[in-house]
This record gives C-alpha cells, sequence and structure tokens, in this order.
C-alpha cells in the first residue's frame, strides 16, 4: 500500500523528528486523538489529518499546538495509529482494538 499525505497538509518548516504513538483508542480517530496529533492513522490504514498543523509545533511556547509527548513536542510531528484501547503493558495484551496489520504496513513504509 502507497500512500502519500496531501501536500496542503504539509508546511515548509524545519522539524527535528517525529514521534510514533498509538492512540489508546478505537480505530477511528476521536475528536481527542485529533486535538493531540498531527495524523492519525485508523484501522482502515485511512490517514486523518489533525487539528493542529505542523508548523504549530515549530514553537510551543504559546500553548497552541499538538500535545503528544511530554516534553518533547517542540519540533516534533506527532503521529498515532488509532488502535489499543485497553492494552496493558504487563503481562501484554493489546486490548479490544489492536494495532491492525494495515497501520503497521502504513507506518512501516512511511520513512
Amino acid at each position: 500500500m502507497k500512500y502519500r499525505l496531501p501536500l496542503e497538509w504539509l508546511q515548509p518548516v524545519k522539524m527535528s523528528r517525529i514521534i510514533a504513538h498509538w492512540s489508546a483508542g478505537a480505530y477511528k480517530a476521536s475528536d481527542l486523538d485529533k486535538e493531540h496529533y498531527h495524523f492519525i492513522v485508523e484501522g482502515s490504514g485511512n490517514v486523518v489529518r489533525g487539528d493542529h498543523t505542523i508548523a504549530d509545533n515549530v514553537n510551543t511556547a504559546d500553548d497552541n499546538y499538538a500535545a503528544h509527548t511530554r516534553g518533547c513536542n517542540t519540533g516534533s510531528i506527532g503521529v498515532s495509529l488509532a488502535c489499543m484501547v485497553g492494552a496493558i503493558e504487563s503481562p501484554f495484551h493489546a486490548g479490544k482494538f489492536p494495532m491492525p496489520r494495515k497501520s503497521v504496513q502504513f507506518a512501516r513504509n512511511k520513512h
């Protein structure tokens, strides 16, 4: 599967890193997910744009940015896979919405 983000979703700004997450939600991007991540990959493989632009995270001093990583949001692009609600770390259990293969394939093909 090949997917390209629409150019209008991207801005010509210098960012330092891409931080990948899972949302701890269901397979659809929620309003909370959109508030915290720049891009969310849903269980179907569909990509949803978050509420904040990448440029919002160039400088986070104004408190208007995608807050996806404690202490490391400045210069970071937040990408999340919509999945893993109810997951338990130890002993590991993926919960009711485990990471779907389509989402994992998308994430692996994006770098």
